[in-house]
């Protein structure tokens, strides 16, 4: 087997395509779109390079065919904000097997290891923690778009090398038959009555104004969080821009007082 970094057009693209050649028969598994994977990684539209860095490897077998990836990266401005000398890896892939992980791991972690990091979390963003966060250890069903989906063997690979939870995170959902919806009307009949309020949904033709008041909303609720990179009109811009083949408007809605 060897490693190598990513850096040409062709290794961008395996990189990539591993993840397609690799879950594209798991039917639970919902394929990120490749520009929002490569958004991460390009130092133009990730706000995490001003003050940060970011490597991408392949591993390739003796039969010349891709077994993993993996990505590590570190941000100087979340280092300050959160006192701790850590970095991060993510967008992992890999086959079963505990040597190929391993390998992808030391190479990730001996390069964090060579800018000064001493901690390592993982698998994570490089960004925010809306997308692309976390090792999935239970429930496999039904995963969301962005939520990072992984076969369930992943979680032996990560911890026969040695990592351990740091943390717990849970999504949730609830079925229409389960929904109480009498309850919900009650309540939302008194806001829609209520004369201070007003509602809007989003109108592509409007993009503008409202990418600004998403921005306004977004900044205000994540503000006092530690470690939060306020949001940007152009990232905000760019995805709306980027999801109108898919996206409808009548499911985006705006409420003003």
């Amino acid at each position: 087997m060897k490693i190598i970094e990513v850096t040409t057009n062709k290794q961008k693209h395996e990189f990539l395509k591993f993840a397609h050649k690799l879950s594209s028969d798991d039917k639970e598994w919902i394929a990120p779109l490749d520009q929002d994977i490569e958004g991460v990684f390009d130092e133009t539209k990730n706000v995490k390079f001003l003050e940060g860095e970011a490597k991408r490897w392949l591993i390739i077998g003796d039969d010349n065919k891709t077994k993993g990836r993996i990505a590590a990266f570190f941000n100087k401005k979340t280092i300050s904000q959160t006192g701790k000398r850590s970095g991060g890896i993510g967008f992992f892939e890999c086959i079963n097997d505990q040597s190929t992980a391993n390998l992808l791991f030391d190479t990730a972690i001996n390069w964090l290891k060579g800018k000064g990091l001493e901690a390592i979390e993982g698998p994570i963003n490089f960004g925010e923690k809306d997308r692309f966060w976390g090792l999935m250890v239970s429930g496999f069903k039904n995963p969301s778009y962005m939520e990072n989906y992984n076969p369930p063997y992943y979680q032996q690979l990560f911890e026969n090398y040695g990592f351990a939870k740091l943390y717990e995170q849970s999504t949730s959902e609830i079925t229409v038959e389960n929904f109480n919806f009498e309850r919900f009307n009650k309540i939302s009949s008194r806001v829609l009555n209520n004369p201070a309020y007003s509602f809007e949904h989003y109108v592509d033709s409007k993009l503008e104004k409202y990418a600004s008041d998403f921005v306004t909303i977004w900044n205000l609720a994540w503000a006092n969080r530690p470690d939060f990179t306020p949001m940007t009109m152009d990232r905000v811009q760019n995805t709306l821009q980027a999801l109108r083949p898919i996206l409808r408007e009548d499911l985006i809605w705006f409420a003003y007082a």
